[in-house]
């Protein structure tokens, strides 16, 4: 079939080409394309229903409907689809007729729609897929609700681990967690989990590709990316590239809250990746490194430090005098940054810069209330001084000369100086690997509060900031809310409690 389409697609492009130019010819090209991934996709389909039917997973009778389905659907002309008959839309629609204030647009003929919902159920609370997401081939369709899924006692665990194995790579995430979310309330999930997982070791010889169905199972447990070393990589890639996705996107209904942004989701990627990489397996961590880019950068939205209505320009120095003062109005908890962290005093940077300073200019250069009065061109000097150099930048907004020389000329960080240039400290690929690597390798650091009782995240709060009487609280029930959006399913979760 995909032989005689692609011959046809070149006789045809090659006749047009003649009578009516490239666009006709890319016109045929694109159809014999479509024609061709159609065939494709039928014979993956049909191959599908074989095995399903082998692995007794279906029976003759279905089979044969699945079949003529498959068949049916191949040589039936396609017809343009309205976009309002589209599944997700008209998903979205269905939602929309239920939710108060919502509205429903069909702005063309064509059926082109625009829908906004109104007010309904948070996004905190709505973390399970809709059974129509998992929806893809006939074949998928008749397997998802085979009583292997949606049996509430799930007594067939070995029945379902064959059906795992024929299931793709794209669903393979989502039927897992909905065979676990169709438990019945009588049933321990987490007994019925290590069953799996016990079947799963019995056979994992007998199966095609199991490693893709075993990093399924540890992050339907865990929520997070588990530790895959021992994984076959390639096997794995395209269900650990999902399973990021997932992530991303039910932590984003928390960080969106100060950053409704893709930007954010790029960073939470990020920060999920480079977390992993680095071998953070505990998803209390996780949401605990998540809380701190959250706290310390609003997510990324802000990577340099800054405060509201405070500028500096060649004549004004209000945010010059933000960055020397100690404790202004604007955030009574700051130090002066003039000396702190291994900065070096602005009066001494002055002299050596060859600026004739009296001593007692000298000594107001090197005191912690802005001298305001000095001259603008002292002023313009003094911001190559440390205080107005070394300020707080990236995720985890780091500030001082110490913690900027800190994380220079690293290989893993690319071999940079970040003495000789603050400023990449903002750059969004250094800021993640700072602020994870800030969090684990720190003295203390994440690892030092954990107990029996769970994680203290709020005493963890020392790593970053000593504010940790006033800011403690407020930064670990960040981290309780983004591990409550990340956890697939509470009854799995094995993880201790943060406190």
């Amino acid at each position: 079939g995909n032989q005689a389409n692609a011959l046809a697609a070149l006789q045809a492009a090659s006749g047009l080409a003649t009578g009516f130019g490239t666009q006709a010819a890319g016109l045929a090209t694109a159809e014999a394309t479509a024609r061709a991934q159609a065939t494709t996709d039928a014979d993956r389909n049909l191959a599908s229903v074989r095995r399903a039917l082998d692995a007794g997973l279906i029976d003759k009778e279905e089979a044969t409907r699945l079949t003529s389905q498959i068949l049916q659907n191949l040589h039936t002309p396609q017809t343009s689809q309205r976009r309002d008959q589209d599944k997700p839309i008209a998903n979205a629609m269905q939602v929309a007729a239920q939710l108060p204030g919502s509205v429903i647009e069909r702005r063309s003929s064509d059926g082109d729609v625009r829908v906004a919902l109104g007010s309904g159920p948070s996004a905190a609370t709505v973390t399970d897929a809709a059974d129509g997401q998992l929806a893809g081939s006939p074949v998928d369709e008749a397997l998802l609700r085979s009583k292997l899924v949606t049996d509430p006692l799930f007594t067939d665990v070995t029945g379902f681990l064959k059906l795992l194995e024929l299931i793709e790579d794209e669903k393979l995430l989502d039927l897992v967690e909905k065979r676990f979310r169709n438990l019945g309330p009588e049933v321990d999930a987490k007994a019925r989990f290590t069953e799996l997982e016990t079947s799963f070791e019995t056979h994992k010889a007998g199966l095609d590709r199991p490693d893709r169905i075993r990093f399924a199972l540890l992050f339907q447990k865990q929520s997070i990316l588990p530790d895959s070393t021992g994984l076959d990589q390639q096997q794995i890639k395209r269900v650990r590239n999902f399973a990021v996705a997932k992530m991303v996107e039910r932590a984003f209904t928390v960080a969106s809250k100060v950053f409704n942004n893709d930007k954010a989701k790029n960073i939470l990627e990020s920060i999920f990746l480079t977390a992993n990489d680095r071998e953070v397996f505990d998803i209390n961590y996780v949401s605990y490194i998540l809380a701190t880019a959250y706290h310390e950068s609003s997510m990324g939205k802000i990577m340099t430090e800054s405060v509201h209505s405070l500028v500096s320009t060649d004549t004004v120095f209000t945010l010059d005098e933000y960055f020397f003062n100690r404790h202004p109005p604007q955030n009574p908890h700051k130090a002066s940054y003039n000396g702190i962290n291994g900065n070096k005093l602005a009066g001494n940077q002055l002299r050596q810069m060859g600026v004739a300073l009296s001593d007692a200019d000298m000594t107001l250069w090197n005191g912690r209330v802005y001298p305001g009065a000095q001259p603008s061109s002292v002023k313009l000097l003094a911001r190559k001084c440390d205080f107005y150099r070394f300020i707080g930048r990236g995720l985890a907004q780091i500030t001082g000369r110490d913690n900027y020389a800190r994380y220079s000329n690293l290989a893993k960080l690319g071999g940079e100086d970040f003495v000789a240039n603050p400023e990449r400290v903002a750059d969004a690929g250094v800021a993640v690997a700072i602020l994870v690597d800030w969090l684990i390798s720190s003295e203390p650091n994440m690892g030092d509060f954990d107990t029996a009782a769970g994680f203290r995240a709020h005493d963890a709060r020392i790593i970053v900031n000593p504010d940790v009487d006033t800011m403690g609280g407020l930064v670990s029930d960040i981290a309780i809310d983004f591990k409550r959006s990340l956890v697939i399913n509470k009854n799995l979760d094995q993880s201790s409690a943060i406190i």
